[in-house]
């Protein structure tokens, strides 16, 4: 599998499209990190720009970088960002990490 680096923004806000302003092709690997604005979903799945997310086995972090509850987590996350590292199987990220931010605080 060739694996992307994708850099850009969001346009218009709030829509979850992506406007891609670099592209770095990387060695092939299922080890993935997205970021990008959270979307709600059915625990223990959430999604970011239209990648669903299984946070069931992540170790989760606030804002500050406290590890919290998956229920905290997804209630804490509305509104804000999140950053994913995990696996890639099909079309879902297995997460072993994720943290809420607000884009420009950290």
């Amino acid at each position: 599998m060739t694996r992307v680096n994708v850099h850009g923004f969001e346009s218009p806000a709030g829509s979850g499209k992506l406007v891609a302003t670099r592209l770095e092709r990387q060695p092939p690997s299922t080890e993935v990190e997205v970021s990008g604005p959270f979307t709600a979903g059915t625990s223990p799945q959430f999604s970011t720009f239209g990648i669903t997310v299984d946070a069931s086995s992540a170790t989760l972090r606030d804002a500050g970088g406290a590890t919290i509850t998956l229920a905290d987590f997804l209630t804490q996350a509305v509104g804000h960002s999140v950053e994913v590292s995990g696996q890639l199987s099909g079309m879902i990220v297995t997460a072993s990490e994720a943290r809420i931010y607000t884009p420009g605080e950290r």
